[in-house]
């Protein structure tokens, strides 16, 4: 079996044999007008073709349909022309006689692909760069790469989780942003702590029903009970509030005064956080911008 060749390929060479039909040593002297000389070739499912043979002036020579030059021991190179090659067959023999010689023939698989292209093997759905390199594909230096988190974490979510309780479970954040759209707080906790995330995209009447402490909540600066955040007696130390109303309701304030420090606010808050805001441990420490 010979080399494979890529279809529709063209100034393709093969390598044949001859050998003395009695002795079955080695002929060396075989030219392209040797008597009784008729090469062909044979693509699958299809009748033998003649090869027109011709004289190559050496081993060198560039690719002539039909040429024909001998290399060593017996061994010859030839020039089909480049029907043998042509698309729509999988394989192509070559063979022949020569008046008391024996020729031992070629096959060639015809594949689809290029492989001679160190790179992709000429797979256009590939990119055409090494692996691991510039525009080429990733891979998982330690093993374990999980491509469903990457492309989340590295191109839809920027770092960033959106909360929106009307319920957009899909990749497609309603105004126009990608991230990880979810339904509640909660869930959004979930996902942002799976994923080392700090950043909530906020966007209507949201309760929480966890301590979020240490996160960044930023809203669209609508000035409305319908896009609050109720704190609802969980902790925020150390969280940041930006453009949204938070809410932390008289009954809940007691509980909201214990939990949360160290908060840093710039929103349009409820009448009812104003407790939070003068009272007990955020005394001091709460900016309102």
């Amino acid at each position: 079996m010979g080399r494979l060749v890529k279809k529709a390929s063209t100034d393709q060479s093969t390598t044949i044999r001859i050998l003395d039909s009695t002795t079955f040593l080695p002929e060396e002297g075989v030219e392209h007008n040797t008597a009784g000389i008729a090469l062909w070739y044979r693509r699958e499912g299809e009748t033998l073709t003649a090869i027109t043979e011709v004289a190559l002036a050496a081993l060198d020579t560039a690719h002539t349909d039909g040429g024909i030059e001998h290399i060593d021991d017996g061994y010859y190179r030839l020039d089909p022309p480049d029907g043998a090659w042509a698309a729509g067959a999988d394989y192509v023999e070559i063979g022949g006689t020569v008046t008391g010689m024996i020729v031992i023939g070629n096959t060639h698989a015809l594949v689809d692909y290029d492989p001679y292209d160190s790179v992709r093997m000429g797979m256009t759905a590939l990119p055409n760069a090494a692996a691991d390199g510039a525009g080429g594909l990733p891979i998982s230096d330690a093993g374990g790469l999980d491509m469903d988190i990457a492309l989340k974490d590295g191109l839809f979510c920027s770092g960033t989780v959106c909360i929106d309780p009307a319920g957009t479970n899909s990749t497609t954040w309603p105004y126009g942003f990608s991230g990880y759209p979810t339904t509640t707080i909660a869930n959004g906790k979930v996902i942002a702590d799976g994923r080392s995330i700090d950043l909530f995209e906020c966007h209507g009447d949201l309760t929480m029903s966890a301590a979020m402490e240490g996160y960044t909540f930023k809203g669209h600066g609508h000035m409305e009970i319908a896009k609050r955040i109720n704190i609802d007696s969980q902790s925020v130390e150390h969280s940041v509030f930006q453009d949204l109303v938070i809410q932390g309701t008289m009954t809940n304030a007691t509980g909201v005064l214990n939990t949360t420090r160290f908060v840093n606010c710039d929103l349009w808050a409820l009448s009812d956080i104003h407790a939070i805001a003068t009272d007990g441990a955020l005394a001091g420490v709460l900016s309102i911008g």
